[in-house]
């Protein structure tokens, strides 16, 4: 058995998350549409960020009690995504787009999503990260998820699961 010592390595900076992209439980190869609704999405908010008066990006969830959750998203007063996910388990290695799972009080997506540049080291301009996301709520209503890597870019963050927060918008 070793025991290492010494100083601990630093934690890593991490890039924001884009909520509706580990919601949407999609994949750059399966589906190329909704990738580029995504990313077009991502850049508004981006572009916003920059503005000198920035709105807020907002995302609604809806679940509609027949096993589908309604999830669009947008800026300002425009829809910009729209899509439906249904629930089902995710097989290993079989990975189908759009599926959720309820388990352990939360709601599980399997997802896709390009990494943030802070997590690219390398600069790889077709870089996706897969991971599983099991959302809940928070008592004060905002969501939080924990996010477990299982593939990442070379020289990247997989190091350790992750939690993210985004706040309740009234």
């Amino acid at each position: 058995m070793f025991i290492s010592y010494g100083q601990p390595e630093p934690v890593p900076r991490l890039g924001r998350r884009v909520l509706p992209w580990h919601l949407a439980g999609a994949f750059p190869t399966q589906d190329v549409e909704v990738w580029g609704s995504l990313t077009r999405y991502a850049a508004s908010l981006d572009a916003e960020a920059t503005a000198v008066d920035p709105q807020t990006g907002w995302v609604r969830v809806l679940d509609l009690h027949d096993h589908r959750i309604e999830l669009s998203a947008g800026l300002r007063d425009q829809t910009l995504l729209n899509l439906s996910l249904t629930q089902e388990s995710q097989g290993l290695w079989t990975y189908k787009s759009h599926l959720y799972e309820c388990k352990d009080g939360g709601l599980s997506v399997v997802a896709g999503f390009p990494p943030p540049s802070l997590e690219n080291p390398t600069g790889a301009p077709t870089a996706a990260i897969g991971a599983w996301f099991t959302f809940y709520r928070a008592t004060d209503g905002s969501l939080v998820a924990l996010e477990e890597a299982n593939t990442g870019v070379s020289g990247g963050n997989m190091v350790f699961n992750k939690w993210w927060r985004w706040q309740r918008i009234e």
